[in-house]
């Protein structure tokens, strides 16, 4: 039974990569002011705000143009997905 509700986290986890994804696009197509496009954000602010300082950081001392704070929360929730994978196939699967 606790099986499903990681396998369920992880799918979460897998969708929610997917809107931060989203975010990214729609902030190159979309006015700053479209409903939509807010909603969005809102949605995908308390995690991406978490690498804001890093993507800040980046273009200041880095000299990147652009931020970066979309993708290190993409890559940090792909990461935790296949760390929950491990664990899920470790137990289950073990000899």
């Amino acid at each position: 039974m606790g099986w499903k509700l990681l396998y369920y986290l992880i799918r979460a986890i897998e969708i929610y990569s997917y809107i931060i994804v989203l975010d990214a696009l729609l902030s190159w197509f979309l006015s700053p002011f479209n409903k939509f496009r807010r909603f969005i954000e809102k949605v995908c602010e308390p995690v991406v705000s978490i690498f804001t300082p890093a993507s800040n950081w980046l273009m200041r001392k880095g000299g990147l143009p652009m931020r970066l704070d979309n993708i290190m929360a993409m890559l940090a929730l792909t990461l935790l997905a296949q760390l929950l994978r491990f664990i899920m196939s470790y137990v289950l699967f073990r000899i």
